[in-house]
């Protein structure tokens, strides 16, 4: 029978687990309590929760979304913007630095919680408002290292190596079938006008429009604003009842050193519009392929970043053109017209090239993969 060793035993206490919170007070209103994200070593909000202590301050806030890639705010009579790609906050055109960008995790916008902070005591009118942020727990002290009163016994036989896991392959993501709109699908290509030159758009998608339809044999319709509203573009995609949407522009960042392609899509976790009453049903229609349009974005993302594309991003945006589209559809952004490498490359014939052939080897991957017609690779 093996001997037991004496053991000196302590009890520590254990303290609660941390719930990290962010505490808005804004002078005559009762405090607002909100939940704090940690993600590297900073504290993160919810877009919504942040909308909910902006308008706390200030009732009368509107919160929109401009260039798909800039949040604009107009608080206490200042007009404010805010990045998703750039730690910097634009008040009144004058930039103050910030602690972080919006972040998009697990498709919901993040905040940096300072950012709040730094906002109020950047539009002193109104209220007095002030942001308290956690403080993080102090770190533990070490457990003290307790030896046995008596020889413990021998050690025991070293385990056996365990079996060699065999990796199992991820399965693809669930998509939602995009719905056939007619016997013959087709690809609508949007071009978008913006302040930019639209000369650099043309090319690349010339190139995009013959690659997809040799690939997958769909037809390309070309659409352009051209000066029109909205409404007019939304009605035009439905008269071709498409199987894939694309809308193409330049973006024109305030940052000039800001490079790169990015791909936005709409999601529900941006979606101001949708919990309202007036909110109508041309709104809400992108939720019939929300799945699919991601998947279009991240098979687009995967093929600008194996080509040595420059990229920014894949971001969820309530844009018009991806909101009101019941087909998958995403807004590619080919690159900065404020950025002369992006400037170059495409207006040149190897840049445009290697971006044609990365967006269309991504839509010929989508048909595949969302059982459309046989595509194949370029």
């Amino acid at each position: 029978m093996r001997a037991l060793s004496l053991w000196i035993l302590i009890l520590l206490a254990v303290p609660a687990p941390w719930a990290a919170t962010v505490l808005v007070q804004v002078e005559g209103q009762p405090p607002l309590a909100l939940e704090a994200i940690a993600i590297d070593g900073m504290q993160h909000i919810a877009l919504e929760d942040f909308i909910d202590a902006v308008r706390l301050a200030d009732p009368e806030a509107s919160v929109r979304w401009d260039s798909a890639r800039s949040l604009r705010l107009e608080m206490r009579g200042v007009r404010i913007s805010l990045f998703t790609d750039r730690a910097l906050v634009i008040v009144e055109s004058r930039m103050h630095a910030t602690d972080g960008p919006l972040l998009s995790q697990g498709g919901r916008i993040l905040v940096p919680a300072s950012v709040l902070r730094d906002l109020f005591a950047l539009t002193p009118r109104g209220p007095e408002a002030t942001v308290h942020l956690p403080e993080p727990p102090a770190p533990e002290p070490a457990p003290a290292v307790i030896e046995p009163i008596l020889p413990s016994l021998p050690p025991e036989p070293p385990p056996l190596p365990p079996a060699v896991q065999t990796a199992v392959p991820q399965a693809l993501p669930p998509v939602v079938p995009p719905p056939q709109w007619t016997a013959t699908p087709r690809i609508a290509l949007v071009v978008i006008e913006t302040s930019a030159d639209r000369a650099l758009v043309e090319g690349t998608a010339d190139l995009i429009a013959q690659h997809a339809e040799r690939g997958t044999g769909l037809e390309v319709v070309r659409l352009t604003t051209d000066g029109r509203s909205w409404d007019d573009v939304i009605a035009s995609v439905d008269e071709i009842h498409p199987l894939v949407v694309l809308g193409l522009q330049v973006g024109e960042s305030p940052c000039p050193d800001l490079e790169g392609v990015g791909v936005f899509f709409m999601s529900p976790a941006v979606d101001m519009i949708g919990t309202r009453r007036d909110a109508t049903s041309r709104a809400m229609r992108y939720r019939a392929s929300s799945q699919a349009s991601d998947l279009l974005a991240q098979l687009i993302e995967r093929e600008a970043v194996r080509t040595g594309l420059p990229w920014i991003g894949r971001l969820p945006t309530p844009h018009r053109l991806l909101r009101a589209c019941p087909a998958p559809t995403v807004l590619i952004e080919l690159g900065q017209a404020s950025h002369a490498g992006d400037r170059e490359r495409l207006s040149g014939e190897a840049g445009q090239a290697q971006m044609a052939a990365a967006i269309a080897q991504a839509i010929i991957d989508f048909c595949q993969i969302t059982s459309g017609p046989a595509g194949r690779t370029l």
